[in-house]
C-alpha cells in the first residue's frame, strides 16, 4: 500500500532522514517510534509532500507520490493529523469541518460518521475551535480526517497533551476505524502504551534513521524499544 524506498529529506541545507525504508500493507497499522527531534514528524511530512524528498522513492497504491502537492495526496485517501492544532480557531467545528471536506458532496452523511465517534463535539457545532481544550481539538482532528473514509491515516503525536480518559477514547475510535474499514495508520508517537496497544508493527528511529523493527506483539518486544530509548 505504501511504500517508502531509501528516502532523505530535511529543512534547508540540512538533511533530518536518511535512507528511510518500510512498507505498510493495507489494514495495518506502523508506529514509528523515537525520541523528539529524530525524524519522525519530518517522516509524515515528507509522506504528504510539505517537504520534498531529496532522494528516494514514496509510492501509495503502486503509484510514485514524488513532487505532488499535499492536497492531491490527500485525494488519493490519505488523511493527515498533524502534531500542532492545525485548526481554524475563529471558526465553529462544523465550520472547521466543511473547510477539511471542500466541495465533495454529502457533507451531512460524512459528518455524522465521523462524530459519532466523538458525540461530544455534536453539541458544540457551533463552537469556535479555539475555545475547546487541547484535547478536544485533537479529537476534532481526528474527526476531521475521518471525513473522507481515508485509506491510510498519518498522525503525529495526537495523544500529545490529552487526558488519559482522552487517549483511552482516542484509541478505541482507532482501532474501529481499522477494524470496520480496514483503514491503514502511520503512527508517530511518544506515548509507548498507546502505539504498541494499536500497532501491529513499529519501527524505532534515532539521528533520522532507523534503527530498529518489529512486531508489537513479539516477546521482549518492549524490553527492546525501551532499551533502545534508553541509549
Amino acid at each position: 500500500m505504501l511504500c517508502v524506498t531509501d528516502v532523505e529529506s530535511g529543512y534547508g541545507d540540512l538533511t533530518i532522514l536518511r535512507r528511510i525504508s518500510f512498507e505498510l500493507a493495507p489494514g495495518e497499522v506502523l508506529a514509528v517510534l523515537g525520541h523528539n527531534g529524530v525524524g519522525k514528524s519530518t517522516l509524515l511530512r515528507t509522506i504528504i509532500g510539505q517537504l520534498r524528498a531529496r532522494k528516494g522513492e514514496i509510492s501509495y497504491a503502486g503509484k510514485s507520490l514524488l513532487g505532488l502537492k499535499p492536497y492531491h495526496i490527500a485525494n488519493r485517501g490519505i488523511s493527515y493529523i498533524p502534531q500542532e492544532a492545525a485548526l481554524f480557531p475563529d471558526l465553529s467545528v462544523v465550520k472547521n469541518l466543511h473547510v477539511a471536506f471542500g466541495s465533495r458532496k454529502d457533507f451531512g452523511i460524512a459528518c455524522d460518521h465521523a462524530l459519532a465517534a466523538f458525540p461530544f463535539l455534536r453539541n458544540r457545532l457551533h463552537q469556535r475551535a479555539g475555545t475547546l481544550s487541547g484535547g478536544e481539538q485533537k479529537m476534532l482532528l481526528v474527526a476531521r480526517s475521518m471525513l473522507v473514509s481515508p485509506r491510510l491515516i498519518l498522525a503525529d503525536e495526537v495523544t500529545e497533551g490529552v487526558q488519559p480518559m482522552q487517549v483511552s477514547r482516542i484509541a478505541e475510535v482507532l482501532r474501529a476505524c481499522r477494524e470496520h474499514d480496514g483503514t491503514a495508520m502511520l503512527i508517530v508517537e511518544q506515548h509507548l502504551d498507546f502505539a504498541l496497544g494499536i500497532a501491529d508493527r513499529f519501527v524505532l528511529m534515532k539521528q533520522g534513521m532507523i534503527v530498529s523493527a518489529g512486531a508489537t506483539s513479539s516477546r521482549g518486544a518492549r524490553v527492546e524499544i525501551e532499551r533502545q530509548l534508553a541509549l
